[in-house]
C-alpha cells in the first residue's frame, strides 16, 4: 500500500508551496515527513517575510521558529484575553505593512522601550512614521491610478522579544476613513477590540498630495480617553499572552468590525449619560443658588 511519504520529496514541496498558513498548519501537524520537509525547505520562513514584508530585518535577530510565529501573528487575539498574570514587557518591537490589492507600498519595523517613567506616565502612542522627524512617505507612484482609503490593508505586528509571543492588533481592513476637523488630512483607523478597550493603529495622510505623514497606535479605555504606557502594556500583555481566535477571512474581519462600532455604541452611550448627570447636577446647583437668593431677598424686604 502507497503512503505519502512513499511519494518523492519535490513532489511533496511543490504541493506544499502552493498551500496557505493554516493549511499547512493542518497538514504538518498530520504528518511528520511534512512536518520536517516544511522546515527544512524554508517555506514557513517564507509564508512570514510574504505575509509581513517587515520581518526580513526583525526576525533573524530573535531564537523563534517561523512556524511558531506564524500561529501567533496569523490570527487576532482573542477579544476577551483570559489571562490574569502577564510577563514584564521591557521593550515593544512592532512591525507594519500596508498593502494596496496585494502590492506593498509601505513597511517598516520599529522597537520601542517601554521602562522609562516617561513611557509610563504618558498616554501610549507607538510611532513607526512620525512627521516631526521623519519626511512623509510617497502612498502610489505620480503615474499609478489614485488609491481609495478604503482599499488599504494594514498590518501592525507587535512582538515581545523576552518572550518571544507575537500579536497581531489590526483589523487589516478599516474599520472607519474620515478627516481631520482642523487639518483635512485623511486619517484611516485599523482597531481590534481588547478587554473593553480599543487598540487603534491610525494611518494619516495628507490631503493635498497622496503621502502618509503618520503612523502610530494606540490603546483607548472605554470612555475613549487614551491609556497611560503603564496600563496600555496591561491590555497589550494579554493579546500577547492570552489566546488567538479568527482569521484574515471575511468572517473574522467582519467580526473585529462589529466589535468595534458595538465598543463605539457603547462609548457614546457613557458619554451621553456623563453629560445628563453633569447637567442634571448643574441644573439642582443652579436652583439651589436661585432658592438661596430668594431667600436671602425675602429676609431683606420683611426684616
Amino acid at each position: 500500500m502507497t503512503t505519502i511519504d512513499d511519494l518523492n520529496s519535490d513532489v511533496l514541496l511543490q504541493i506544499l508551496c502552493k498551500l496557505d498558513g493554516p493549511t499547512l498548519a493542518n497538514i504538518s501537524s498530520a504528518n511528520s515527513t511534512l512536518r520536517s520537509l516544511a522546515i527544512e525547505s524554508q517555506l514557513w520562513q517564507n509564508l512570514c517575510f510574504s505575509s509581513w514584508p517587515s520581518l526580513r530585518h526583525l526576525l533573524p535577530s530573535l531564537p523563534i521558529s517561523h512556524r511558531a510565529f506564524f500561529s501567533d501573528a496569523y490570527p487576532f487575539p482573542s477579544l476577551n484575553p483570559t489571562v490574569e498574570d502577564t510577563e514584564t514587557i521591557e521593550e515593544l518591537l512592532s512591525a507594519v505593512d500596508i498593502h494596496h490589492k496585494g502590492e506593498l507600498i509601505f513597511s517598516k519595523s520599529v522597537s520601542s522601550e517601554t521602562q522609562s517613567q516617561w513611557f509610563l506616565s504618558s498616554p501610549f502612542q507607538l510611532d513607526v512614521l512620525d512627521r516631526k522627524n521623519e519626511l512623509p512617505h510617497l502612498l502610489n507612484p505620480p503615474t499609478s491610478t489614485p488609491i481609495s482609503p478604503e482599499e488599504l490593508t494594514l498590518s501592525w505586528i507587535i512582538v515581545n522579544p523576552k518572550t518571544l509571543r507575537a500579536a497581531n492588533l489590526s483589523s487589516r481592513r478599516p474599520v472607519s476613513v474620515g478627516r481631520h476637523w482642523y487639518t483635512g488630512e485623511t486619517q484611516i483607523r485599523y482597531a481590534v477590540v481588547l478587554d473593553d478597550c480599543v487598540v487603534s493603529a491610525l494611518l494619516t495622510c495628507s490631503s493635498e498630495k497622496a503621502e502618509v505623514v503618520e503612523v502610530s497606535l494606540t490603546v483607548e479605555g472605554n470612555d475613549g480617553l487614551c491609556l497611560n504606557g503603564k496600563n496600555s502594556l496591561k491590555v497589550v500583555g494579554k493579546a500577547l499572552d492570552g489566546g488567538r481566535n479568527g482569521d484574515w477571512k471575511e468572517d473574522g474581519i467582519g467580526k473585529l468590525h462589529a466589535m468595534y462600532w458595538e465598543c463605539e455604541r457603547r462609548k457614546k452611550e457613557i458619554m451621553e449619560n456623563k453629560v445628563r448627570r453633569e447637567w442634571t447636577v448643574d441644573m439642582m446647583l443652579v436652583l439651589f443658588g436661585m432658592v438661596l437668593f430668594f431667600s436671602f431677598f425675602i429676609k431683606l424686604r420683611f426684616f
